[in-house]
């Protein structure tokens, strides 16, 4: 039996060194497999997993710690802190009491290269410190505190000056300054917050001035989603005159101008100065839309009866809380229950999910979440279908195409409970070998980590695909699933619960409207654990349909004829060899250094079986073989390969023949 050595190694990028020598990783910490790199100029680009490397190793042009290889790139000095803030201005009303905002400021030492630096000190200082009777103030945390001086109004700029502990060797930067602007106001112009209504109806805000008693006018602009809500009217209490400008609401923009009729000014304290009308969309999702306050088209400005504008004004925002809609539609199941009269992707992923099992269906009979849920085949015969009866991937691809628009909504219809057998919606007599979803993977090796690739081989109209998958639990442990590499933007629902008793459930469906090129394709790529004590071969089954049916479905929801093949993965013994390191020579070349794992020596006799491959894609490239480039030396293999340099990333293994 054939016994595999994988190295896999990305050897691209030592571009940067100037012939051999040591190379040591600094300010890097890696997040897996149990070590952490230190020392050096050097910073780190990329890492690869590789089990029983033993203690770490230094030699050549790479720092090797337990568990990891390492790629690295020369790098500068010390990079700058960072800090940033929550605001860039903030604004408050005059007389608030003390302050404490946590979070507001974020301390970072630099680049990820620079991880394990800290922060040494940092000041605060601002440039108008009566404002305040407790001065702004940060901790470690990040919390801004201070203490707004009786009856003070205006601004100070708030200046941070942050220093970490990198140093300034190699011409390195250990300081940054940012700013940030605090105002307390004297007036304040707010949009409500209680304002709401369902979708299809017409709804009122109305926009309040918070005076300090010498404002007389006011100018601004009121911003809000065209796609949610429309403008309809604004209209102001009696005693003052109000200009509205509206050519811009077809973009969500209105002016406003509104004033004292007769002159003179607005009272101190709360005063209402205008009423806006929207009329929310009929297909607006249950939410809030927000209201903001801006300066197109016409400019917020706040002026005194003798036309001087006043400084030091705080705006706020507001929102129109949409209520549901109680339209029932195929497909709406999402809020859980009665849906909410609108499809979006939160119901499309619904429907998924309760095609995948992770969600038990709520309710059957007329108007139930199986009857919205079941909602493919749409059309049946040019005939509205609203379904099956069962629930498949169709129903996903079908649920993604309301959600895109890609078909009008519905009301619900179709069967009102799951049919007691699934039947198969194809035509009589089709061509099923014209389509087929298979499983591949390279020979699993005992005690390691596998990928299995779910492959379809299609003509190009596929657009979903479901199916169940059943594996021997005690050969394998699952550890996850992702798209593969043939898909792009598609959505992937698995359903793992049963996944300690060998069954997975899986639902992948592309985007609305896109589908897979033509020919075999990866779609799903599954990571498995291999147990040491593992047969020489295990069984993948894909012909079951518990707990998701197989199916193939076409962008238009439509079941497309297709086989589901089996497999049997054969599992190889684990290598009898570890690494014992590797370098670059001067020249350019790599070298490895390879041993027994009882630490004996290598005989000349192992020696003659073993082989050495590369690949450049250590996903689907081709294994090439590299004849004389093992020597036995010191009862140790040595693997040179002087193509290496300059040849971009390579992947290696050693294969022990019979």
């Amino acid at each position: 039996m054939r016994r595999v050595l994988s190295l896999l190694l990305a050897l691209a990028g030592l571009v940067n060194e100037a012939g051999a020598g040591p190379l040591v990783v600094d300010r890097v910490r890696l997040s897996a497999g149990g070590g952490a790199s230190a020392g050096g100029v050097f910073g780190l680009i990329s890492s690869v997993g590789q089990p029983e490397v033993g203690p770490r190793v230094a030699g050549g042009s790479l720092a090797l710690e337990t568990g990891f290889l390492v790629q690295a790139f020369a790098a500068t000095g010390n990079q700058p802190p960072v800090v940033t803030f929550a605001s860039q201005n903030l604004v408050l009303m005059h007389d608030t009491g003390a302050q404490s905002i946590s979070g507001f400021a974020l301390f970072s030492p630099g680049p990820p290269a620079e991880a394990l630096q800290t922060l040494l000190n940092y000041s605060v200082t601002n440039s108008n410190p009566a404002l305040f009777s407790a001065q702004p103030a940060l901790d470690n945390s990040g919390t801004l505190t201070f203490t707004p001086a009786s009856g003070a109004v205006g601004s100070a700029t708030v200046t941070v000056v942050a220093q970490d502990s990198g140093g300034t060797a190699n011409g390195g930067v250990d300081r940054s300054t940012n700013s940030f602007i605090i105002t307390l106001a004297s007036a304040e112009v707010s949009v409500s917050a209680a304002s709401s209504g369902s979708a299809g109806s017409v709804v009122t805000v109305p926009v309040s001035l918070f005076a300090a008693g010498d404002e007389s006018a006011l100018s601004f602009s009121v911003n809000f989603d065209p796609m949610a809500v429309g403008f309809v009217a604004a209209s102001a209490p009696g005693g003052l005159s109000i200009v509205a400008n509206s050519a811009q609401a077809a973009s969500g923009r209105v002016g406003l101008l509104v004033g004292r009729a007769a002159g003179g000014n607005f009272n101190s304290g709360s005063n209402l100065l205008v009423t806006l009308s929207f009329l929310v969309a009929p297909l607006t999702a249950a939410g809030n839309t927000p209201l903001t306050l801006g300066d197109a088209p016409v400019p917020r400005e706040v002026s005194d009866p003798t036309g001087h504008p006043l400084p030091y004004i705080r705006y706020s925002a507001g929102l129109i809380a949409v209520t549901n809609n109680l339209i029932a539609y195929e497909g709406d199941v999402s809020p859980r229950g009665n849906g909410n009269g609108l499809l979006t992707i939160s119901d499309a992923v619904q429907v998924g999910r309760l095609v995948a099992g992770l969600d038990p269906v709520l309710s059957t009979g007329v108007g139930s979440e199986f009857q919205r849920a079941d909602c493919a085949p749409r059309l049946l015969n040019g005939a509205l279908a609203l379904g099956d009866g069962r629930l498949t991937v169709a129903d996903f691809v079908q649920a993604l195409r309301y959600a895109a628009g890609l078909d009008p909504l519905t009301p619900v219809g179709g069967p009102t409970v799951p049919v007691s057998a699934v039947p198969s919606r194809l035509p009589a007599a089709v061509n099923m070998a014209s389509r087929s979803v298979r499983l591949v993977s390279a020979p699993l090796i005992a005690g390691e980590t596998g990928v299995v690739s779910l492959m379809l081989s299609g003509d190009g109209r596929e657009s979903g695909a479901a199916l169940s998958l059943g594996f021997d639990p005690q050969a394998l442990r699952f550890l996850g699933a992702a798209t593969g590499s043939s898909v792009t933007g598609g959505t992937l629902i698995v359903n793992d619960r049963l996944a300690a008793a060998g069954k997975l459930g899986l639902v992948l469906a592309l985007p609305a409207g896109r589908t897979l090129a033509a020919g075999e394709q990866e779609i799903v790529r599954f990571s498995f654990a291999v147990s040491a004590a593992a047969p020489a071969v295990t069984p993948l089954v894909v012909n079951s349909d518990q707990p998701v049916v197989r199916e193939v479905t076409d962008v238009s929801a439509n079941p497309l004829p297709v086989v589901f093949s089996n497999a049997s993965l054969p599992i190889v013994l684990p290598p009898f060899l570890k690494l014992l390191g590797l370098q670059r020579a001067a020249d350019g070349s790599l070298q490895f250094a390879f041993g027994a794992r009882d630490q004996s020596a290598v005989t000349p006799a192992q020696m003659a079986r073993l082989q050495a491959w590369f690949t450049r894609d250590i996903g689907r490239g081709v294994w090439e073989p590299l004849t004389n480039m093992l020597t036995l030396e010191n009862g140790c293999v040595q693997l040179r390969n002087p193509d290496a340099v300059n040849a971009g990333a390579r992947f290696y293994k050693l294969v022990e023949a019979p």
